[in-house]
C-alpha cells in the first residue's frame, strides 16, 4: 500500500520562529511549583494557589460595595 503524502514549504521569519519554539517550550515543561490538579487550565484559566481564605459572595458583595462598582 502506497500513501501519499503532501508537502508544503513554508517562510518563516526568525522572529515567529523563535517565538513559536518559546511557546512550545513554555508549554512543555512541568510547571514546578503547581499541584497536579491545579497545573490545567480550567476553561481557559489557570487557577490560582490557595491562600487560606474562602471566597464566598458575601465577600465579593462586601468589596463592591467598598469599591463602589
Amino acid at each position: 500500500m502506497r500513501k501519499r503524502i503532501m508537502q508544503a514549504t513554508l517562510d518563516v521569519d526568525s522572529d515567529v520562529l523563535a517565538a513559536a519554539e518559546r511557546v512550545k517550550a513554555r508549554d512543555a515543561a512541568p510547571e514546578r511549583d503547581a499541584a497536579p490538579e491545579t497545573s490545567r487550565d480550567l476553561h481557559g484559566f489557570r487557577p490560582l494557589p490557595a491562600r487560606g481564605a474562602v471566597v464566598t459572595n458575601d465577600l465579593v458583595n462586601e468589596l463592591r460595595d467598598e469599591l463602589g462598582v
